[in-house]
């Protein structure tokens, strides 16, 4: 059982007597809880990613993050105001990703995305994927995914190690209080640079 007092920025768990805090992420094993829009969040390539638990907060069990970002400058002009605006996130120059031993769940909040899954045969499979529904990638099994719409979010599951939080975590930049992703300029991160962040997780650029 947690106190809730609102009034208060932390939290007391009353089972372990543990301070829980209400805007960022413990370095280990230790109860916590994030307010809305608090958290760290990260900037990269176009995309951001919010962690709401990283493998290390769960003992290596699993991750949850919230993956953000826009659909093509050259499509929606308007809902983009940074001049040169990636919005590849970890994919670059057509590359695919495939994690060598965890299993990756995916599910759209808002807007819509375009996934590339690639069959165990080498056959490709795509699917768009809107609000509420979700889309499971095996470990092995390579893929990628844009936003197709202006705007849009979901959700990342990893299960058993680290999932796409930990490469926006090493590369990316902490983002400022409110800033959305498409607001500032960025230097777009190169493939040699990607590569090596996603060799630490286990997964590897086909």
């Amino acid at each position: 059982m947690m106190n809730t007092n609102r009034e208060s920025l932390r939290l007391i768990c009353l089972d372990c007597g543990l301070c829980c805090s209400s805007n960022v992420l413990p370095d280990g094993v230790a109860p916590y809880f994030l307010r809305s829009d608090t958290g760290p969040k990260y900037l990269m390539n176009g995309q951001s990613n919010t962690p709401l638990c990283r493998n290390t907060n769960s003992d290596g069990n699993f991750s949850i993050s919230v993956i953000a970002g826009n659909g093509p400058k050259s499509k929606y002009p308007s809902f983009i105001r940074a001049k040169e605006a990636f919005q590849s996130g970890p994919f670059v120059d057509g590359k695919m990703i495939r994690f060598g031993s965890t299993h990756t769940l995916f599910r759209v909040i808002e807007g819509f995305f375009d996934f590339e899954v690639q069959e165990a045969d080498g056959s490709v499979h795509k699917e768009t994927i809107s609000s509420n529904e979700s889309i499971m990638v095996s470990a092995g099994s390579a893929f990628r995914y844009s936003v197709s719409s202006a705007y849009g979010r979901m959700y990342s599951f990893a299960g058993k190690g680290s999932g796409l939080e930990e490469v926006f975590i090493k590369l990316g930049r902490v983002a400022k209080k409110n800033e959305m992703v498409g607001e500032s300029d960025e230097e777009e991160l190169s493939f040699e640079t990607l590569q090596g962040a996603v060799k630490e997780i286990d997964a590897e650029y086909v």
